[in-house]
Formats: C-alpha cells, structure tokens, sequence
C-alpha cells in the first residue's frame, strides 16, 4: 500500500500537468508574412546523450527487529497490545473494532457511515462540540480509519493524558448517542462525495469494479465486492441500520486497545480497566468468507469516462495468503514488477515508453481471502491500448522467467526500508499492530517476514508468482473514454462498458477483436 500511496501522489501532480498543458490557449493569430528563404549554416551534430548510468548496487536487505508487543486482556474481552518506546513523553493510543466493510452485509458503506456517525455524535451526556473540546484541550485530534477488516479510532497524547484519553475514548466508541440529525448530514455528505466521485474520479470508479470483478460469484455477494458504496448504496441506509451495527459490532470482546510510545503493559492495563473494563456486550457476529471461483478467462470493463484525457488501468488476480510460506516472496516479485521507479513497469512503460506517467503493482492484505493483486498504470487516452499490452507482456514475463539477484535484492531492500520506517514512528506501529491483530497474523508475523526477505532467491520469487498469475486470466479495468479506449481493449478479449452515473450499468458489450488497433 506504501507503494500505492506514493505511486498516486505522484499520479496526482502528473494530472495537474496535463490538465494545464491541454487547457492551455493557442497563441493570437499573427499576418501572413512571406517567407524569405536562408541557408541555414552549417553546424556539426549534437554531441550524442551519455549513456545512462547503473545505479550502485543496493545492499542486503537490513536486519530488522521488529519489537513484539506485549499483550494482555481485560475481563470483559476487549484485546491489548503496547508497545513501549520511552524516546519522548508521548503515546499513539488506537482503539479498533474488529470489523470493517466487510460486514457491510447487504449495505455497502454501512460500516464507514457508522464509524463517521460515532466519532461525530461524540459522547454521551456530552454535545458533539463539547466531545471535540475535550478531545482538543488534550492537544489532540480524534481520527477514523475503516478497512474492509476493522475500524480503528485514532488520537496522539503526552503520556501522563493515558487515563482521560481512555476514558473519553471508551464513552464515544462503546456509548455513542447516534444522533439523528448527525446521521442524516453525514450519509448526505457521504452520497454527496459518491456522486461526485462516480462523476470524476477515475481511480475511484476502476476500483469499485475491480474488487467487484474480482470477488463475483455465482449467486451470493462477497464481503469483499463492495469495495467502495456508491450514492444508490447510501441511499438505503437508514439510521436504523446504522444502530443495529454499532449494537452488534462496537462490543468490548470485538476490540483492541494499542498503546505505542513512553507506558509500559501494565501502566495500560490499570488505565484500561478503569476506563473501558465497565463496558459489557455479547459475542460479535463471525462474516463467513468463501473463496471465489477462479477466473476461467481474462474478464475486461471499461468504465465510461466521456472525452476524459487519461485512463487508469488496473490488471490483477487473487495472490497467496499473507500468512502462506510464500508471502514474501510473492511480495518480491510484486516489487520486481511495479517499485515506483525502479520496477519493470516503471522503467520499461515509463521511462523508455511513455506510455504511462505513473505505474506500479501493489499488494491489499485482507483477513478472509487471498490477498488482492494488481499492475496500475495512469496512462493518456492514445496510449491506454499499449499501456495494457506492456502490463500483460510483463505479467506473463514475471511467471516465466526469472528475476536476477539484483532484481531481488532491490525490490527485497525497498520492502525492508519500508518495514523500518514503521519502526521508527509511533503512529506507524500503531497502525501497523492493528493491522497484524485485524489480519489474524501472529504478532512475530514482521519478524518472520523480515527473514524471509532476507532469504529469498530468484527461484522462490518465480515459484510464487506461477501459481496466482495465469495469463488470460486476469481481472482487467480500466477508466476512460469508452468511445475510444474500449475498441483497442477489444484486442486483449471481450469488453463490457459500464456507466459509472447510472449505477455502473452496463450500456454495451464489445466482442473481443484480436486486429483492433492499439
């Protein structure tokens, strides 16, 4: 995700770029004026480019030592996890409910809505300014987080705020009001920030139906399919809704409490009984998870973008399990294909090409599936047909040979630097230990796969990627003009094009036409 995140970023300033270069006015017309014609003097030719040079070799990946967190648990269920660093005076508290999106149900955006309503309702006995007040005259701010396997509430204090920060912390997560007049501006902001997303956002749009191609199946709707709601989503949402899922998910024996910074275990745990140990509820509902089917033939949408500039392609399958014996390596041959900047992507699509002005592959973890895996590329309408033959070419490259060892030594290097960085900010950690907890991995998970980074070999990372990444199997999406980026992609199989203001219907099929022009 580390990847992506800074992959879009830079996604974002190349659209800016374009948007001004395209809008920029021709100059005033001038009068014609008759040439004159003069020989041009002679002049030797430019001395040729110098060859770009290697860059050094990077060094083994580092030997990290990710802390393990103390763990403990109060009488009434709810899970810790500290990690203690007594470098500063300060603490990252999380407070995490063990369920996210995934238990939308037949409710998509059910979840997010929930967790904006809670922190906005604030406490009981409390108005929503006089929570914020509190919440502020602590020196912090109160954040919301949801994935599609937790929630998490997030607030930075000095340490010596542990117990009061608890405390108002344990009010507004396990006791919230639940206003209805909140409710009623949030899920209007919400439909509000879907339309317009339908409207412009074509990452946004190729998502929604990536994860939703993905995670088809024959009759039932995966957990994993709604990957984001639309606005006709939202719209069936009621404040009952909302009450039904905090009553069933927001129970002390569904969250975890992680502590990272100057405290210690048992400091927590007193600070923890007395603020959140009162709070009682029953057992939270277990999401059943079915695999899908795997892709029988390479499924391609186009998500209608009319007279858009750019495209954005997403191409992937379902990878192993991160807690599988081949996680890191199939982690490695995602960072051999698409590192920003250093990948086969990057450099083959986007510095020797141009076909792309951004690209990468990326990695989602989730807790009941194999995780998601994907190339992306942000490439102009012209280009969108040799943007996704190069995606392919180096999909089908990364199953059938092997990287070299400097290729694995990179990408393993910039996973472990990544891995590092988490080390050193209190807030990362946090984060990151929600993440294993939410995961279902141990909580030596880091550690483990920090060795195996480090072992890693050519041979492992070629058998990693075989066994998830069939060519002409893949899941392919991509945003943008239909009218001319849907006739190219017929070259690669069948195309369906989709509206994204109407729902994402479907407006029309194009058979698949191996001559189309790219």
């Amino acid at each position: 995700m580390s990847a992506k995140r800074l992959a879009q970023s830079i996604a974002a300033l190349a659209t800016v770029a374009l948007t001004l270069a395209c809008s920029s006015s021709p100059p005033p017309s001038k009068p014609a004026v008759r040439p004159v014609l003069v020989r041009a003097p002679t002049r030797p030719p430019p001395p040729a480019e110098p060859a770009r040079e290697e860059p050094p070799a990077s060094g083994p990946a580092r030997d990290i030592r990710f802390p393990v967190p103390s763990t403990g648990e109060l009488a009434n269920g709810v899970k810790l996890m500290v990690s203690p660093n007594r470098t500063l005076p300060v603490l990252q508290i999380r407070l995490a409910i063990l369920a996210g999106g995934a238990a939308d149900g037949e409710r998509p955006g059910l979840a997010s809505l929930t967790a904006d309503l809670v922190k906005e309702s604030g406490a009981p006995g409390l108005s929503s300014s006089a929570t914020f007040a509190r919440i502020e005259s602590l020196g912090a701010t109160l954040s919301v987080d949801v994935t599609p396997d937790w929630t998490s509430f997030g607030i930075a204090i000095t340490s010596d705020q542990l117990p009061e920060a608890l405390e108002l912390m344990g009010s507004i997560v396990f006791r919230s009001p639940l206003g209805q007049s909140h409710f009623d501006r949030i899920k209007r902001q919400h439909i509000e920030e879907a339309s317009a997303l339908a409207r412009e956002d074509g990452d946004w749009a190729a998502e929604v139906i990536f994860y939703r191609d993905l995670f088809a199946m024959p009759a039932d709707t995966h957990p994993y399919a709604s990957h984001s709601a639309t606005a006709d989503d939202l719209t069936k949402i009621t404040s009952a809704d909302c009450r039904r899922f905090f009553s069933r998910h927001y129970v002390p024996r569904a969250a975890l409490l992680v502590v990272t910074g100057d405290t210690s275990l048992d400091t927590v745990k007193r600070a923890a009984d007395k603020a959140l140990g009162k709070y009682r509820g029953g057992d939270p509902p277990v999401i059943s998870f079915t695999d899908p089917n795997p892709q029988e033939t390479r499924k391609i949408t186009v998500v209608d973008r009319p007279k858009s500039a750019q495209s954005q392609i997403y191409a992937g399958v379902l990878g192993p399990r991160p807690a599988d014996a081949s996680w890191a390596a199939f982690e490695v041959a995602a960072g051999v294909l698409g590192t920003p900047f250093t990948g086969r992507l990057a450099l083959d699509l986007r510095e020797t090409k141009g076909f792309a002005y951004i690209t990468y592959a990326s990695t989602e973890m989730l807790a009941g599936s194999p995780a998601v895996f994907y190339a992306y590329a942000a490439t102009k309408t012209e280009t969108t047909g040799l943007a996704l033959e190069g995606i392919l070419k180096h999909l089908n490259r990364i199953v059938n040979e092997e990287p070299t060892p400097r290729e694995v030594e990179t990408a393993a290097a910039n996973l472990a630097i990544l891995d590092a960085v988490s080390l050193d900010r209190p807030g990362l950690l946090a984060n990151t230990l929600v993440m294993l907890r939410g995961l279902g991995l141990p909580d030596d998970h880091l550690s483990a796969r920090a060795k195996a980074l480090r072992e890693v070999s050519p041979e492992a990372v070629l058998k990693a990627a075989r066994e998830p990444i069939r060519p002409g199997h893949e899941v392919i999406v991509a945003a943008g003009d239909a009218a001319v980026i849907a006739p190219m992609l017929s070259r690669f199989g069948e195309v369906k094009v989709l509206d994204p203001t109407r729902g994402f219907q479907r407006v029309r099929t194009l058979p698949m036409n191996p001559k189309a022009t790219l």
